[in-house]
């Protein structure tokens, strides 16, 4: 057999492997969810089985992985000090700052939500604006490039106001984690893949990161969009979706089967309504 199918044969049992071991996770918010799709989290939260991933995405997972290794496996090769995390005799890094916190939301109808919030660290950080919530985020070169511009064009802030615009998961899972670390600011290093360059560089002003201060009316917004869903999960209602069918987010979605998927099969009047995506799993054509 060809290496490479080989390869993603095994992968693609795993993934088939890894749902039919599915448990549903503690009915937490995590720091890196909280722009997904309300819907989706939802499903999640509730219990749901996720479809198996594709077997490119876990390829890009193992990349993610590496690309934060790389980062501070640099950082600590040049006496950069990390905390809350550990260095293992492999190679790996491992995260040891896992949090997690419940807060009360009070919603604008009145209505009281006590909401949990989880956060893993890619460590934490002393830079020139004192101790900091280290994120990483490895991306690809377009991703980088029009992030490298505003670098060169305005510095932090004009790449904070990009990240906001354009990569609103990083920003709103920067605002859980600071919140629940109780740091006030976060170090963001950007790794482009396509040159394997940490941090952004122009020519005037040189290479850096680029520091997210916390934002109370977006953490604000965080929290109820968290206690709408909590209170959709009780009552067994999902929300509506926020993604449009056959959007890019959509595509990626584990739970697109209790979705749009599902919303299809019924306009066409097929039976179930909802088919599970995994024939290997449970009998469905």
């Amino acid at each position: 057999m060809d290496p490479i199918a080989h390869m993603y044969a095994q992968m693609e049992r795993e993934n088939f492997d890894a749902v039919r071991g599915f448990k549903a996770s503690p009915p937490r918010f995590r720091a890196s969810e909280v722009a997904d799709c309300p819907r989706k989290i939802y499903h999640r939260m509730s219990g749901a089985r996720p479809a198996p991933d594709p077997v490119s995405s876990n390829i890009y997972g193992y990349c993610g992985n590496v690309d934060h290794d790389i980062a501070r496996q640099m950082f600590d090769h040049y006496g950069i000090k990390v905390e809350g995390i550990e260095h293992l005799a492999d190679g790996g890094v491992e995260e040891t700052q896992s949090l997690a916190q419940v807060f009360t939301v009070t919603r604008p109808d009145g209505k009281v939500v006590d909401v949990g919030f989880s956060a893993r660290l890619d460590g934490i950080i002393e830079t020139d604006r004192g101790r900091c919530v280290l994120e990483i985020k490895g991306v690809g070169f377009n991703s980088f490039k029009w992030l490298n511009v505003e670098w060169g064009k305005g510095g932090e802030e004009a790449v904070v106001a990009r990240v906001k615009e354009k990569h609103a998961y990083w920003y709103k899972q920067c605002q859980v984690s600071m919140k629940l670390s109780g740091l006030k600011t976060t170090y963001l290093v950007v790794k482009d893949r396509s040159s394997g360059n940490l941090g952004f560089f122009d020519p005037k002003r040189g290479h850096g990161g680029v520091h997210i201060d916390f934002d109370e009316a977006c953490w604000v917004e965080i929290m109820l969009t968290a206690a709408m869903i909590k209170l959709a999960v009780d009552a067994g209602e999902p929300p509506k979706s926020r993604r449009a069918d056959g959007s890019m987010d959509c595509s990626w979605c584990g739970f697109r089967y209790l979705c749009h998927d599902m919303e299809r099969r019924m306009r066409d009047g097929k039976e179930p309504a909802v088919l599970y995506p995994g024939p290997q799993i449970d009998g469905h054509d």
